[in-house]
């Protein structure tokens, strides 16, 4: 009776688990070879990133009540990219807060790469009073936008800062608007 246990076991090992772990070393290096490609394609430039002294054309984008807002870069701003579901966007609301209180509302732009329905209640969850405009991945790519979070300063146009990732104190404490 033993033997046919362990026999059953044997055998549902080989049916269940051993499909489950190649499947999971495949997308393992699946992945791995995505990552190799995405790092020899930024790399090769073959993906625009968004450079300090590039310009930051004007564009038309949609607020959070579905509204087109011409969006002009003439005067100083800086820009919160992210999404709802990033928790590194999610650690980042709080350095991005004391940016904003520092500059002033006015003066910042967040610019969520979700749809309007998700960003709404997120909006309201972290208590975001700069203006909320949403960020099509065309969009996105135009502004050469493709890593989140990110903080970007503009001045008359131009790029003139680019932050990836968390915020350090010393860089949130350095942040502000430049003429």
């Amino acid at each position: 009776m033993k033997l046919n246990r362990n026999i059953f076991l044997a055998a549902l090992v080989v049916i269940v688990v051993v499909p489950v772990l190649v499947e999971n070393v495949v997308l393992v290096r699946r992945m791995s070879k995505l990552q190799a490609m995405f790092s020899a394609a930024i790399s090769k430039q073959e993906v625009p990133v968004l450079r300090v002294g590039d310009i930051v054309a004007p564009t038309a984008l949609q607020n959070l009540d579905g509204k087109t807002v011409n969006l002009s870069m003439d005067a100083p701003k800086i820009l919160f990219i992210f999404s709802s579901n990033c928790p590194f966007c999610k650690k980042n609301f709080g350095n991005w807060k004391a940016i904003e209180e520092r500059v002033g509302k006015s003066n910042v732009l967040y610019l969520s790469v979700d749809p309007a329905e998700i960003v709404k209640p997120f909006a309201r969850e972290h208590q975001i009073e700069g203006e909320t405009l949403l960020l099509s991945r065309a969009q996105a790519a135009a502004l050469k936008s493709f890593r989140i979070p990110e903080t970007i300063q503009v001045a008359e146009g131009k790029v003139t800062g680019i932050r990836i990732g968390v915020l350090s104190p010393e860089e949130t404490n350095h942040i502000g608007l430049m003429n």
